[in-house]
């Protein structure tokens, strides 16, 4: 019976050691873009990579079908990490009128950091002018 009792307490042992692993410690939370918060891009349309850096968990916030129609982030979500993580933005070239995405790389309340991309639109066609400086006088 004591072998039992002994075989339970070291199997019990073995479990909660094996779950418990040490997390890497990687400073306070935080999620910062190293760059512009805000990014203007021309009509024609733009890739470019961002560096953020994220010590907790992380998903974009505010991308919805809308902004995927014209912007494609890639990756939309990423764990804590002492690394700095690249996200990849391609934005579509403009064919109607201005256009604004606020976007936030979100891990909690008090982790997070927003990213705004405005492009302008295409101007507005104003119909056909001709202009003419010919004159028949009769």
């Amino acid at each position: 019976m004591r072998i039992i009792k002994i075989f339970s307490f070291l199997a019990a042992f073995a479990l909660i050691s094996a779950s418990c692993q040490e997390t890497p410690d990687l400073g306070p939370e935080k999620i910062t873009v190293d760059s512009k918060s805000k990014i203007e891009v021309p009509l024609e349309g733009l890739s470019l990579d961002i560096t953020l850096t994220a010590t907790v968990d992380w998903r974009l916030q505010g991308y919805d079908s809308s902004v995927q129609e014209w912007i494609t982030v890639t990756p939309v979500q990423g764990q804590a990490s002492a690394d700095k993580q690249k996200i990849s933005i391609e934005i579509a070239e403009n064919f109607g009128k201005d256009r604004i995405a606020s976007l936030v790389f979100y891990g909690n309340m008090n982790c997070y950091a927003p990213l705004t991309i405005t492009q302008e639109g295409a101007p507005e066609d104003t119909g056909d002018i001709i202009y003419s400086n010919t004159f028949h006088i009769r």
